[in-house]
C-alpha cells in the first residue's frame, strides 16, 4: 500500500495541469504568432514551451503535496491531500507548497 501513497494528489493534478497548459498554449499562440492558425516550428516551440512552464507553476504545489505523501513514513504524518495540504498550511505557510 505504501507503494500507492501520493498517487490520488498525482491524478488530482493531471486534468488541471493539461487545461492550463492547453489554455495557455493557445492563448500565447493568439498573441504572439504571426498566423495563429498555421504556426510555424519556432513559434509552436517558444509558445509549447511557455504554456508548460505556465502550468507547471500552478500544478506545483501538488507535486508537492504528492512528493511529500509519498515520503512520508507509517501514514500518519500525511493521511490525506487535504490533510498533507493543511498541515503544510498551518507549519510552513504557503511558501511550503512552492519548496
Amino acid at each position: 500500500l505504501g507503494f500507492w501513497r501520493g498517487n490520488f494528489a498525482n491524478v488530482l493534478k493531471i486534468a488541471p495541469e493539461s487545461g492550463v497548459k492547453f489554455l495557455a498554449y493557445g492563448l500565447l499562440k493568439a498573441r504572439f504568432c504571426e498566423d495563429a492558425s498555421s504556426p510555424t516550428t519556432l513559434e509552436r516551440f517558444v509558445s509549447g514551451g511557455i504554456a508548460g512552464a505556465i502550468a507547471q507553476a500552478v500544478i506545483y504545489p501538488l507535486e508537492t503535496v504528492k512528493t511529500r505523501m509519498a515520503l512520508s513514513t507509517g501514514g500518519s504524518e500525511y493521511s490525506s491531500v487535504a490533510n498533507t495540504v493543511r498541515r503544510v498550511l498551518q507549519h510552513e505557510g504557503w511558501r511550503g507548497l512552492f519548496g
